[in-house]
């Protein structure tokens, strides 16, 4: 395979990141990933791999990471939904500022920003949201949401001076994924005989299609633009029902109704003015309470984007948790 050049990947160690590098190595392109730990890496090693240990907040570690390299694509985030504002705005705004500001200091052409489709307002199974709608509520409400579209005004200002392309993927399932990140709802439903289930719904999206956009994009993605990188729209009900049938379990699905959602999270409220931290909250319960749904039409179009069915996201997801042994 011809060698291509040096990417930069920040958060190597992540979810997506790990996906990413993957993706990226398979194309011909050699890698330098950028993380605190090298021992946090579970990806396999390659020989077009290069793990260097650094904070991407931290411009003398960026810069060197940076050396050599012709693209980045800037992963990192604080996901958290019980992170503080402070952490919000250090990481998932300073930080990108951080990052553009040292790739054109660095001469570096091109930079794959990964955001998050919640910065764009959510849709019905009919109408989906596309990139043309901006945050609505209640993703107004998420810290996590609300810095990832502050973060964007982060991309206008470099946007004469950078090649800035912004991915926005939905709800990520697959390999590499933790007990503590979006995979997690897999385990909760995993052979359970019964599973209770939020009114809304969301989006799902395999974790390797995304990382595979995320390298089409480098060649493929229009400069300045976003791309909602999106799978199947289900409800919570409809995604533990194919839980149900691809694990052979019977099970009885129990809806929860909106007014005990945010009950829980009154208290949940309670905890946190306590000094307890807990994603239990109003903000996180009305998040599990609507229905948002995404399309993935522009990114089809524009970086020839396809999503695989959400089954195989799950079997992927499924059997990483058993190579690591938390399913048996």
């Amino acid at each position: 395979m011809e060698q291509k050049g040096k990417i930069l990947v920040t958060g190597a160690n992540g979810f997506l990141a790990t996906n990413i590098v993957n993706a990226l190595l398979e194309s011909g392109y050699q890698v330098r990933g950028l993380l605190r730990r090298k021992n946090s890496y579970a990806g396999p090693g390659h020989p077009g791999l290069e793990l260097v240990e650094g904070s991407f907040t931290d411009e003398t570690a960026l810069s060197g990471a940076m050396e050599g390299c012709t693209a980045v694509i800037h992963s990192a985030a604080c996901t958290s939904q019980s992170a503080t504002e402070e952490d919000y705005r250090r990481i998932n705004v300073e930080g990108v500022r951080t990052v553009f500001g040292t790739a054109v200091r660095s001469g570096i052409g091109r930079v794959v920003y990964i955001s998050s489709a919640n910065i764009f307002g959510y849709g019905t199974e009919d109408a989906p949201g596309d990139e043309s709608s901006p945050i609505r509520f209640p993703f107004t409400l998420s810290g996590y949401a609300v810095s990832k579209s502050a973060a964007q005004k982060v991309v206008d200002e470099f946007r004469d001076r950078l090649d800035i392309i912004t991915l926005c993927p939905t709800f990520m399932l697959g390999p590499y994924g933790s007990r503590a990140g979006s995979c997690r709802i897999v385990l909760m439903c995993y052979r359970k005989k019964i599973t209770f289930c939020p009114p809304g719904g969301k989006n799902f999206v395999a974790v390797k299609d995304v990382a595979k956009a995320a390298t089409d994009a480098l060649v493929q993605g229009v400069p300045g633009e976003a791309y909602l990188i999106a799978g199947e729209n289900l409800s919570y009900k409809e995604f533990y029902g194919i839980m149900s049938e691809m694990t052979g379990t019977k099970s009885v699905r129990i809806g929860l109704p909106a007014s005990l959602m945010l009950f829980l999270g009154r208290i949940g409220d309670i905890l946190a003015s306590a000094g307890l931290k807990t994603e239990l909250s109003t903000a996180n319960m009305r998040l599990l309470c609507i229905k948002n749904y995404y399309t993935a039409a522009k990114a089809a179009a524009g970086l020839g984007f396809h999503a695989r069915p959400v089954r195989e996201a799950v079997a992927d997801t499924v059997s990483w948790f058993r190579r690591t042994g938390v399913l048996k």
